[in-house]
């Protein structure tokens, strides 16, 4: 997998912040041409389509945030309040650091649930000081509760995904930056939003319900079994585990996370070794790799016209 980048914001994050690896390494980027975009043998088939604009490279993620910052301020600005557009710190992978899923960063960080590994910020020039601070700063207590609510809405309104209309009132304003980024470039085109939909319909139905996947899970789940974690059917639940662990911990009224103790955090890590290990053993992970390819190119296959009229359109 190439490098592990995160993001960190200017304005501070509520509750618990979980680090997503960007696309692998070959994702093809914003530079490259359609075509070379869809041959890419390192990516399966319905994949190169839906990650045909990533570009994850710290110029372009700030590139992008800064677009959807600017309509967060003018939406702001409808709603009779001043927002400035806060830059972002994009981080990578110390030197020397393991990268994420190998055994190495299971031995240090199990999951990264409770400890993290360092990053190095890959970024300069961006002022670490919220410049929205001295705004909400001289507003009283009415004041700053309307001007978050502005900006952040009820928060009542579950995922925002790919296709979903802004709605100010459970997004806020925020929901602009989200509906840039989710449905810009052909996202919000039925074309794309079918094709996503259908990638997600693999990974949570269809992969889990393939009889060699079933098979070898359920070689995986006695390897677990024999390591000391017993009752786990399939992959995907080990890590889950270790969520739920971390999600114990948050106090929901101020959703600050309380300290883990030292048996948490040894019994994260001896889950996280034992995953890898029986994942190695019973060759889980490249077999799932190869059912997930042939599952989304028979999507590809039967829907080719479309996909490739529709990257014609988003592709250059």
């Amino acid at each position: 997998m190439g490098r592990l980048v995160r993001i960190m914001a200017v304005s501070a994050v509520v509750g618990l912040t979980a680090c997503t690896a960007a696309p692998e390494a070959g994702a093809p980027s914003a530079q490259e041409s359609p075509s070379a975009a869809v041959e890419r043998a390192d990516l399966a088939p319905l994949d190169s389509y839906l990650w045909l604009h990533e570009d994850n490279g710290p110029a372009a993620i700030q590139e992008r945030h800064l677009r959807g910052e600017l309509l967060v301020a003018e939406c702001m600005a409808e709603q009779g309040f001043e927002y400035l557009p806060q830059p972002i710190s994009v981080q990578e992978l110390a030197p020397g650091e393991p990268e994420h899923g190998s055994r190495e960063f299971a031995e240090r960080y199990g999951y990264g649930m409770f400890r993290q590994p360092q990053y190095v910020t890959a970024t300069e020039g961006v002022d670490p000081v919220d410049a929205n601070a001295d705004i909400k700063a001289a507003m009283s207590l009415a004041e700053r509760t309307e001007y978050d609510r502005a900006l952040h809405g009820t928060g009542e309104g579950g995922y925002f995904e790919s296709g979903d209309e802004v709605d100010l009132d459970t997004t806020g304003c925020w929901g602009m930056s989200l509906d840039h980024d989710l449905n810009g470039g052909g996202k919000d085109d039925p074309v794309f939003l079918d094709a996503s939909a259908y990638a997600h319909h693999i990974d949570e139905v269809l992969l889990e319900a393939d009889p060699r996947v079933v098979a070898a899970d359920a070689q995986w789940s006695a390897c677990m079994a024999d390591a000391g974690w017993p009752g786990l059917t399939s992959q995907p639940e080990a890590a889950s585990l270790a969520i739920d662990w971390s999600r114990a911990l948050v106090d929901p009224e101020t959703s600050v996370m309380a300290r883990p103790d030292d048996q948490l955090l040894d019994d994260e890590i001896s889950l996280a070794l034992a995953d890898v290990d029986c994942a190695t053993e019973t060759g889980l992970v490249p077999l799932r790799d190869e059912v997930r390819a042939e599952l989304q190119q028979a999507y590809v296959d039967q829907h080719r016209d479309e996909l490739e009229a529709w990257r014609q359109t988003w592709g250059s």
